[in-house]
């Protein structure tokens, strides 16, 4: 439910509210509840606050009941060469029966963005901080993280700085504790057919209470979404990892992905590919040297490919096509370290092939009946063990949104998910969801 009350021109009045019951093999409620108001004092100030709360209750496990309160709002400024805001949040959870686990978060986002020739220079600052009950308040942190933006001209290169810093206030040794910095360069090219990103990134990840976790990140990254006739999206992502600590082994990781979908009938694909390679070898005359040696390097390779037909008769959309893919370990470290026939590098044992199919139909049944169904199978294989080893997945996604009105929407969800070993393990696992909603939409203005 969703409404909207406007009381003036100047001032929005919004609430809304919802129930949820989900049967996965236990039943869970999830409510919903709020409201909020956004008043202008001028035409360039603009001020907002929101009351919400939400509760969950497990029907087989009620020390996972919690209710949720959350109060947040901002105010705004816009003018012709600068623009501010500030927004705050502030959220306190509580459990029926686990008081222990009570918490309360505060997130303030306050941000300047200021015209700078034919760009902007845009200054912020994201801090959340979070607090438990006195008995495990060594759980309490904060997360700070200023940031700094300049595009030097609408649409064209931007360069990025950003500080982060995570820490616990009363746990002064706390290991997790940690400082980041990150900048990065991207150049921008915007044309009516899409736009094109590319660019250096850094990052620096720094421990001051675990320094063998220490490390940097060197980067390049390329992304380019196309539109017209087909819809694209190309993403390169290079990266070298250094670590100071000499325990720890330098990497190379390489991530592409590609997807292409026609606007209406035709051929759709996606393909990922990842590659690591590690850049260092363990010291072969240290007869220590197998209880430290580096990961596997690895190859992944996941290609899905279908074809879409779509209609205007009652079958609006049919999708099918065949999954393949596949894992390769090269473990050239552990190689030598085991006087046997097996080769850990060409023939690895946990090399691991993958081969499917996955289907999707939209149903019309009447101007008012729409039925969504989607699932996949798929066999994945390591073909290298000794006896070969297999296990299965299967999705199946249903929905179906019938309008009782133009105002009343009733919808209903279901999912089922299974995974089978060709040996009885006890990861097998069967996963069931359904769900009804109903939502009333209206509008109340003065």
């Amino acid at each position: 439910m969703v409404g909207t009350f406007s009381p003036s021109s100047l001032t929005q009045i919004t609430f809304h509210g919802s129930h949820q019951n989900t049967i996965e093999q236990r039943k869970i409620a999830l409510t919903n509840i709020g409201a909020g108001v956004n008043h202008a004092l001028r035409q360039d100030i603009n001020l907002n606050l929101n009351l919400d709360y939400s509760g969950y209750s497990d029907d087989a496990d009620d020390t996972r009941d919690f209710g949720d309160f959350s109060i947040g709002g901002g105010a705004s400024y816009q003018a012709q060469r600068v623009q501010t805001s500030a927004n705050f949040k502030y959220l306190s959870r509580s459990y029926e029966k686990n008081k222990n686990a009570n918490y309360k978060t505060l997130t303030l986002r306050p941000n300047l963005t200021l015209r700078a020739g034919k760009g902007s220079v845009t200054l912020g600052l994201n801090l959340l901080k979070k607090s438990h009950e006195d008995v495990v308040n060594i759980l309490d942190h904060q997360e700070l993280s200023p940031y700094f933006r300049w595009e030097f001209f609408k649409g064209g290169p931007e360069l990025n700085f950003q500080f982060q810093q995570f820490s616990h206030p009363n746990d002064d040794d706390s290991e997790q504790d940690n400082n980041r910095i990150k900048a990065s360069f991207y150049n921008k090219k915007v044309s009516p057919s899409g736009k094109v990103r590319y660019g250096p990134e850094v990052g620096i990840y720094e421990y001051p209470n675990a320094e063998e976790h220490d490390f940097a990140d060197y980067g390049f990254v390329f992304s380019q979404h196309l539109s017209g006739r087909k819809a694209s999206m190309m993403s390169i992502r290079i990266v070298y990892r250094m670590y100071d600590d000499t325990l720890r082994y330098d990497f190379a990781q390489v991530t592409f992905r590609k997807n292409e979908r026609p606007l209406g009938s035709g051929f759709n694909w996606e393909l990922n590919l990842a590659g690591r390679y590690y850049t260092e070898s363990s010291d072969k005359d240290d007869p220590l040297r197998f209880s430290n040696v580096h990961a596997p390097h690895t190859l992944d390779y996941y290609h899905r490919m279908g074809w879409i037909r779509t209609t205007t008769g009652k079958l609006r959309e049919v999708s099918f096509g065949p999954i393949i893919g596949a894992k390769f370990y090269f473990d050239t470290e552990r190689d030598d370290a085991f006087e046997n026939d097996i080769d850990y590098v060409w023939r690895n044992p946990r090399n691991t092939a993958l081969g499917g199919v996955h289907l999707r139909i939209v149903i019309l049944a009447s101007p008012v009946f729409r039925i969504r169904a989607g699932g996949r199978y798929q066999v994945n294989f390591l073909y290298n063990a000794e006896p070969v080893r297999n296990y299965s997945l299967a999705d199946l996604d249903l929905s179906a949104n019938y309008a009782v009105g133009p105002r009343l929407q009733i919808e209903g969800r279901g999912r089922i998910h299974l995974t089978r070993a060709d040996i009885k393990s006890d990861t097998d696992l069967d996963e069931t969801n359904f769900a009804i909603l109903v939502r009333y939409l209206f509008n109340v203005i003065r």
